[in-house]
């Protein structure tokens, strides 16, 4: 119903406080009062109250769609960033690599093991990147990796948008270290 607040609050106080055996008694037949009363209601309506009530609940509805907009907006920026981002990410899947890498500086929380892990949960949601020190969240890593292996072994990996996942870690491997990952690969890929 499309009522102003003060039409509404009328029409409830008016049977709230029986309004109208007072009217009948005090006001009906008293020609000043009548006067008085139309007098009253037709400033109220002139006074333009119920369009004001109106056009301020339209424009707070049409800035909160704005709002509702910007936002869903922002959201699927965001989501096409993260998918660009794990696109970009080539997964290292041997978990001896990680172990043997577990002490090193330049292999960091941030631009390596966070990154593997998102790329791991593609696969299997129930993966948690939690907050901790970088002990846990590369053991949780390993555990990733290994997963991976025994799901692939059973044949259970799930469909995801990437090719093949390689073993080969954009220059965080030596040219040896490369070489035998890229043979591991090509045996588990047989």
């Amino acid at each position: 119903m499309n009522m102003s607040t003060l039409t509404f609050n009328a029409r409830f106080m008016y049977s709230f406080n029986d309004t109208g055996s007072w009217i009948a008694r005090r006001i009906e037949g008293d020609p000043k009062s009548e006067a008085f009363l139309r007098k009253t209601a037709r400033k109220l309506d002139e006074s333009g109250h119920g369009r004001y009530e109106r056009e301020m609940i339209q424009r707070a509805a049409e800035e909160k769609a704005a709002l509702n907009r910007a936002h869903e907006a922002e959201v699927k920026r965001k989501a096409a960033k993260r998918d660009a981002e794990l696109d970009k990410i080539t997964p290292i899947l041997d978990p001896d690599w990680w172990r043997a890498h577990r002490n090193d500086r330049d292999v960091t929380v941030k631009g390596h093991i966070k990154p593997q892990l998102r790329w791991h949960q593609q696969l299997d949601p129930s993966i948690h990147i939690s907050k901790g020190v970088k002990e846990d969240k590369l053991n949780r890593l390993i555990a990733a990796c290994e997963a991976y292996h025994a799901r692939e072994r059973a044949g259970t990996l799930p469909p995801h948008g990437h090719d093949a996942p390689s073993l080969v870690c954009d220059g965080l491997l030596d040219d040896q270290e490369c070489e035998e990952l890229e043979q591991a690969e090509l045996y588990l890929h047989l």
